[in-house]
């Protein structure tokens, strides 16, 4: 029997770790190693983050112990045929002597137990989104125990070394907003996933904010590998987008206007020139209007200073009429802050206007600006700020 393995065990030395071999959903493992069973106990049993369902099998052609190849008219017939455990009607298999099987490579039939041919192991590796869940809640406590999970789902926000970060499942969040560049360019997020080729072949062009933390990397180094992400994470530029412009969100008008619905795609791109401020491209503000431009060059400044100071998108701050008007001092002619406030509101208004007149795209209340009880601030999970 030695001799009949060998082959499968030089194949083996050649593939990848067996943590990331065997951390994969619905792996079938067949008569598995030393090395490969302890490996399965661990990530079964020490980590929870498997069920593994054992299972026998047994060879069409077995040169080892088969005495029966009369009728074998294909005497290298590789099929591996495995025992069935219940029957058509989901009832346990009582009596196996009376079970027939038929190889469905070469059509051979077989009474295994009634010829009391070899059995070996095969090992199912499932992986239930609720294990993955769980072991994911267990590492990110070990590094901060008051973690918060956002809206139920595994996306988790901790503070380390008096820095914000995010740990966020992806797997499980695929269709969440926790999952997008938008919200990955403005909080440190380390996304987490068992599938790291499904992932990039979900999003193709992910590798400048994705990045994920493979789980079997989480499973071998334990905690240590996550904190490692999360600080570098923490300690880079955030966001991205204020280095590097994204690609146009809309498409230009055409005459006639085209059938299909446009809207908006990414964050926006917004550019603050010495006599225009532009979105996405599109002058929305010029010097013509010149209190409208001071202040939003002063909200440009306070987003400024809150992402050179590491704050998240929530923790960004706001600022009040009084404040703005305080802060642009002899380039008002009011000494009212009702009147900053109707400032703003037209240049909301003419922005959108704009805005919609070039691309067709209608801009949301709060999509550039944010207004409430707390003041005022350029919308930090939406906007991208450059200066020209």
């Amino acid at each position: 029997m030695e001799g009949c393995n060998q082959s499968s065990h030089r194949r083996r030395r050649r593939l990848k770790s067996p943590t990331e071999r065997l951390l994969q959903d619905g792996r079938i493992v067949d008569d598995p190693t030393a090395e490969e069973r302890a490996e399965l106990h661990r990530l079964e049993n020490d980590l929870g983050l498997i069920e593994l369902s054992w299972r026998k099998y047994f060879l069409c052609v077995d040169h080892c112990d088969d005495e029966d190849l009369v009728h074998a008219w294909n005497r290298t017939c590789d099929h591996r045929i495995e025992l069935a455990t219940a029957d058509e009607d989901g009832d346990p298999i009582q009596l196996e002597d009376d079970l027939r099987y038929v190889c469905p490579g070469c059509g051979r039939t077989h009474w295994p137990s009634r010829r009391q041919r070899t059995l070996y192991d095969r090992a199912v590796v499932t992986i239930p989104d609720r294990l993955l869940d769980a072991f994911l809640d267990r590492c990110v406590r070990e590094i901060a125990p008051d973690a918060d999970r956002l809206d139920g789902l595994p996306v988790f926000r901790l503070r380390l070394d008096g820095r914000e970060g995010h740990v966020c499942l992806v797997d499980l969040c695929t269709e969440s907003r926790y999952a997008t560049r938008n919200y990955a360019s403005t909080n440190a997020m380390v996304y987490v996933t068992a599938a790291p080729r499904v992932l990039s072949d979900r999003w193709p062009d992910g590798d400048d904010w994705l990045s994920p933390l493979p789980l079997h990397e989480l499973a071998s180094e334990g905690t240590a590998a996550l904190r490692r992400r999360l600080e570098a994470r923490i300690t880079a530029p955030l966001p991205a987008t204020l280095r590097d412009a994204p690609a146009r969100p809309y498409l230009p008008l055409r005459n006639p206007a085209p059938r299909v619905v446009r809207e908006r795609i990414g964050i926006h791109d917004l550019v603050i020139g010495t006599a225009t401020i532009s979105i996405d491209g599109v002058e929305v503000l010029s010097s013509r209007a010149r209190m409208q431009m001071a202040v939003i060059k002063q909200l440009a400044a306070r987003r400024v200073e809150d992402l050179r100071d590491g704050r998240s998108a929530d923790d960004c701050r706001w600022i009040h009429n009084k404040t703005l008007l305080d802060k642009l001092g002899d380039a008002t002619k009011t000494d009212e802050a009702e009147t900053i406030g109707k400032h703003l509101s037209r240049a909301r208004s003419d922005m959108a206007s704009r805005y919609e007149e070039q691309t067709g795209i209608p801009l949301e209340a709060n999509e550039i600006i944010e207004s409430s009880s707390k003041g005022h601030r350029l919308n930090p999970t939406r906007v991208a700020i450059r200066y020209a």
